[in-house]
C-alpha cells in the first residue's frame, strides 16, 4: 500500500483541511490528520454509504453536537481516584447531554432512512441518572451548588452572615476615619478584609497591618474590631472548602463508576461528528458518492477539482473499460496537470469514504497503490537535474508497481533529449502497460501520439484548444491526440508566412502526416461532440414532455381519487341517514305492535319503505354527479361517440383519436377542433345511459353505482348464534338482527340457540310471537339444525 507520498503530491492533505473546519471536536480533528485512504472494497463501501447518510440527514434537519469535548484526561484521572473539578464535571454533564440530543432524533423511519448512523447511535449509553446527579450539585459556571448538600448550604449562610457583619463594622470604620484613610473602599488582603489608610496616619487606626503598597504610602490594616470576626469568616471557609472537597470527591468516584460507558458515548460522538463532517464537506462541495467498483474502472463524469472551487472546469475521463493506458497531449497550462492531479485526488477521497464533485454516473475503481509523478520535484540538496528528479521517482515506480496500481506521470520523459526522453517515455508506458497497471501521462512528444495509437489497449487524449482566441478550452478530449499550435500561433501573432512554410519544409513526411491526421480526427470530434449535444438537448426536450404529460396524468388520477372519495363520504353519510331513520320507525312499529294496531302499522312500514327509496335516490343523485366530475378513460374515447368538452362548454362527437399525443379531434358545430383527453366529459346522453335500478335490491353496475342497500345485504349473515348468552342479552341481539336484516332486505333468517334445557329457545319464539318484523317462525328441519335453530320470515 503506497499512498503516503502521493497524498501530498496530489493535495488530499489540503482537502483534509477542509474536512477538519467542519467538525466540532478537536478529538475529531485528530481522526482527520490520521485518515488514511482504504484498499477493503467493503470498508469503502460502507464509509461512502455513511457520508451519504450524513448529507442527506443534514438536509433534512440541523444536528447539533455543542459541547462535544475533550474529556478524556478527566476520565483518567477518576479512574486513579483523582478529585474533578467542577468545570471538568461540567464538561462531563454536557457529553451525556449530547448523547442525550443525538438519542432523541431516532425513530422508527429514522432507523430504515438511516440504517448506519441508526446503528452507531442505538449503541450510546443511557446516562441520565448521572447526568441528573451532576447537574443538581454543579452549575453551568462549573461551581457547586449550594444545594449540593445541606451542610454546605448551612456553611455558605453563615459565611454571608458573617461577611455582612464584617463590612457592616468596616464601612462604619470607613465613614468615622475618612480623613486618615487613602481611599473609601474595603479590599482584601491574604484573605481578611483591611481598609487602605495612609501610611503617616497607621497609628490611629488600631489593627493588624497585612501589607503595604509599592510606593510605602498606603498600608492595609485589618480594624482590630473586626479581627474576630475574619477569623471566624476564615474558619469558615475552611469549613466550606473541606465540603467541596467531600462533595467532588464523590461525584468523582461516581465518574470512576461510570468510566467504561463514559468512555463509549465519547468515541461514538466523536465517530458521529467524524462522519457528519464528510456529509457537510460533501454538501459544500456540491459532490456526491461515487459507484465503486472492483474491476479498478475509472468513469469521471463532469468532475471539477475540488480546490480549484468555482474556477473549476467540468472533465469527463475513462481509464480501465476499453484502454487501461492514457496519454495526454497539448498546450501547456491547458489542463494536462489538472486532470491528472483531479484523477488522483478523487481516487484517494473516494478511498477514504469521501465524496467527489461529479456528475451522477461517475464510477470509481479500488486501488491498491497509487503514484504521482507531477511538477517540478527537483531535489536541491542532491542538485539533481529536474529529468534526473523525475527518474528517481520514476525508478521507485517501475520497483513497486503491479496491477493493482493506478500510476500517473506528468511531462513523462520531459527534461532530455527528446528523441531519447521520448524512447524512454514510450518504454515505461509499455511496461506499466504489460504489468495490467492504470496509466495516465502527459507529455508533448510526437512520438507517444502515434505510440498510443498503434498499441492496443492505449488510448490518445488531448486538451482542447481555440484557434480563434489562443486559448485553451480545458476540455479533455478522448480519443483525440493534441496537435501542435505553433504554427497557427505564429501566424496569428504576425509572423510572415514565407517563414512559416518554410519552417513546415524542415519537418519529416512523417510529421505532417500525423498533424494532418491530428486535424483531420479533432474536426471529426468536434463534429461528433456537438451532434451528441444536440441529441442531448432533443432528449431532454423529450424527457420535459414526457415528465409534463406524467403530471397531468398523475393530476387527473389525483382529482379522480378526491372526487371518488367525496361520493364514499356522501354515501356513508345517507346510508347512515337511512338507517337512523329505518331504526327510529322500527322502534314506532314495535310500540304500535303492542297496541295491536294494524292500520298504524302498515302506515309506519309505507313510511319506512318511502324513507329508504328517497335516500336511495338522493344516493344515486350524488354518485352520478361525482362520475360526472370525472374525465372519460383515454380507452373509452372512440370515433363516433358524443362528448362534452368542458373548456368549451359544448357537445360534439370525436372524429379520431391520437392516443401518442393524449388528444382527440372532435367535432363541435361546424368546427373540428383538437382537445386534450383532461378536458373529453361524458355527455348528457352518456349520463342519462348510466343511470342504474331505482329497485331496492337491484344489482351494482359495471361502475360502482349499484345501490347500496346490496352492499348491506351482502355484509349481513342469514344467521345469528346466540347459544350460551342469557335470554335477556340474546333478546337485545336479537332486536339489533332482525332491524339490520330488515334493512339489507332479507327474506328468511336463521336464529341459532340451541338445544340445551330448552329456555333459550322458548324466551327468543316467546319474543319473536306477535313481532311486527316476523311474518312467522318454524323449528329448522333436520337438514336446518332441528330443534337448535329457529328459522323466521320476515315482513318486507
Amino acid at each position: 500500500m503506497t499512498f503516503k507520498k502521493s497524498m501530498d503530491t496530489l493535495e488530499l492533505p489540503k482537502i483534509i483541511d477542509q474536512l477538519k473546519k467542519e467538525t466540532v471536536s478537536t478529538m475529531t480533528k485528530e481522526i482527520c490528520d490520521d485518515l488514511d485512504p482504504s484498499v477493503n472494497y467493503n470498508e469503502i463501501k460502507t464509509w461512502l454509504k455513511e457520508t451519504s447518510e450524513a448529507k442527506e440527514l443534514l438536509a433534512e434537519r440541523d444536528i447539533s453536537l455543542r459541547g462535544l469535548r475533550d474529556i478524556r484526561k478527566q476520565l483518567q484521572l477518576a479512574a486513579k481516584d483523582g478529585t474533578l473539578q467542577g468545570p471538568e464535571l461540567f464538561q462531563i454533564s454536557e457529553i451525556i447531554g449530547v448523547s442525550n440530543r443525538v438519542r432523541k432524533i431516532t425513530d422508527d423511519n429514522f432507523q430504515a432512512n438511516y440504517p448506519i448512523l441508526s446503528s452507531l447511535i442505538s449503541k450510546l449509553p443511557e446516562l441520565n441518572h448521572l447526568k441528573k446527579e451532576l447537574d443538581d450539585k454543579i452549575d453551568e459556571n462549573g461551581e457547586v451548588k449550594d444545594s449540593a448538600s445541606v451542610n454546605l448550604r448551612n456553611i455558605r449562610q453563615k459565611i454571608k452572615k458573617l461577611q455582612s457583619q464584617v463590612k457592616t463594622s468596616v464601612n462604619r470604620i470607613l465613614q468615622s476615619g475618612e480623613k486618615y484613610l487613602q481611599d473609601k473602599i474595603v479590599t482584601m488582603r491574604y484573605d481578611r478584609y483591611v481598609v487602605p489608610v495612609k501610611a503617616e496616619y497607621q497609628n490611629m487606626v488600631p489593627g493588624i497591618i497585612h501589607d503595604q503598597s509599592s510606593s510605602g504610602m498606603t498600608v492595609y490594616i485589618e480594624p482590630k474590631e473586626v479581627v474576630e470576626k475574619n477569623n471566624e469568616l476564615r474558619q469558615a471557609k475552611r469549613e466550606e472548602h473541606s465540603e467541596l472537597e467531600k462533595i467532588l470527591q464523590g461525584l468523582s468516584q461516581k465518574i470512576k463508576g461510570y468510566h467504561y460507558q463514559l468512555h463509549d458515548s465519547l468515541q461514538i460522538l466523536v465517530e458521529l461528528d467524524f462522519i457528519l463532517a464528510k456529509g457537510s464537506l460533501s454538501r459544500r462541495m456540491n459532490a456526491r458518492e461515487a459507484e465503486l467498483n472492483q474491476e479498478k474502472r475509472l468513469e469521471i463524469i463532469k468532475g471539477k477539482h475540488p480546490l480549484l472551487g468555482e474556477d473549476a472546469i467540468p472533465v469527463d475521463v475513462k481509464l480501465g473499460d476499453e484502454f487501461n493506458t492514457m496519454v495526454i497531449t497539448g498546450p501547456n497550462t491547458g489542463g494536462k496537470t489538472v486532470s491528472l492531479k483531479m484523477v488522483g485526488l478523487f481516487t484517494l477521497m473516494t478511498q477514504s469514504g469521501l465524496h467527489i464533485p461529479a456528475e451522477r454516473g461517475t464510477e470509481m475503481g479500488v486501488f491498491e497503490q497509487v503514484f504521482a509523478d507531477i511538477g517540478d520535484e527537483q531535489d536541491i540538496e542532491q542538485s539533481l537535474s529536474t529529468f534526473s528528479s523525475h527518474m528517481s521517482n520514476i525508478v521507485k515506480i517501475v520497483d513497486h508497481a503491479n496491477s493493482e496500481s493506478l500510476i500517473l506521470l506528468d511531462e513523462l520523459g520531459a527534461g532530455t533529449d527528446p528523441t531519447e526522453g521520448s524512447a524512454l517515455a514510450m518504454s515505461l508506458l509499455e511496461h506499466f502497460h504489460n504489468l495490467g497497471c492504470r496509466s495516465i501521462a502527459t507529455t508533448h512528444y510526437t512520438q507517444l501520439k502515434s505510440f498510443a495509437h498503434a498499441r492496443e489497449g492505449v488510448e490518445n487524449a488531448s486538451v482542447e484548444f481555440d484557434e480563434e482566441t489562443l486559448e485553451p478550452t480545458y476540455n479533455l478530449l478522448i480519443g483525440v491526440p493534441g496537435k501542435s499550435n505553433a504554427f497557427v500561433i505564429s501566424r496569428r501573432l504576425g509572423l510572415s508566412d514565407k517563414i512559416i512554410s518554410n519552417a513546415k519544409s524542415f519537418l519529416a513526411d512523417e510529421e505532417i502526416e500525423v498533424e494532418e491526421l491530428i486535424t483531420s480526427l479533432t474536426e471529426k470530434e468536434k463534429s461528433s461532440q456537438k451532434m451528441k449535444e444536440e441529441l442531448e438537448r432533443e432528449r431532454a426536450k423529450v424527457e420535459q414532455v414526457k415528465a409534463q404529460l406524467e403530471q397531468e396524468r398523475k393530476e387527473i388520477s389525483r382529482k379522480k381519487d378526491e372526487v371518488l372519495q367525496k361520493a364514499r363520504r356522501q354515501a356513508e353519510e345517507i346510508i347512515s341517514d337511512a338507517k337512523r331513520d329505518a331504526e327510529e320507525s322500527l322502534k314506532e312499529a314495535r310500540k304500535i305492535a303492542e297496541k295491536k294496531s294494524h292500520k298504524e302499522m302498515a302506515e309506519v312500514s309505507s313510511k319506512v319503505r318511502d324513507k329508504l327509496s328517497g335516500h336511495q335516490q338522493k344516493l344515486r343523485e350524488e354518485l352520478m354527479d361525482s362520475a360526472d366530475s370525472v374525465p372519460l378513460s383515454p380507452e373509452k374515447l372512440k370515433p363516433g361517440l358524443t362528448v362534452y368538452i368542458s373548456n368549451l362548454d359544448k357537445e360534439g362527437q370525436i372524429l379520431q383519436v391520437n392516443h401518442d399525443k393524449g388528444e382527440a379531434e372532435v367535432q363541435v358545430g361546424i368546427m373540428k377542433v383538437n382537445v386534450n383527453f383532461s378536458d373529453i366529459f361524458p355527455s348528457e346522453e352518456e349520463k342519462s345511459g348510466s343511470t342504474f335500478s331505482g329497485n331496492v335490491n337491484s344489482s351494482s353496475s359495471s361502475t360502482g353505482r349499484g345501490n347500496v342497500f346490496a352492499g348491506k345485504k351482502e355484509r349481513i349473515s342469514t344467521e345469528l348464534d346466540i347459544r350460551g348468552e342469557r335470554v335477556e342479552e340474546a333478546i337485545n341481539q336479537v332486536d339489533k338482527y332482525l332491524d339490520d336484516a330488515l334493512v339489507a332486505g332479507l327474506a328468511e333468517i336463521r336464529i341459532i340457540h340451541g338445544k340445551g334445557t330448552g329456555n333459550l329457545r322458548k324466551g327468543i319464539q316467546f319474543h319473536l310471537e306477535g313481532h311486527p318484523m316476523v311474518s312467522q317462525y318454524r323449528l329448522g328441519n333436520r337438514q336446518e339444525g332441528g330443534e337448535g335453530v329457529t328459522v323466521v320470515k320476515l315482513n318486507n
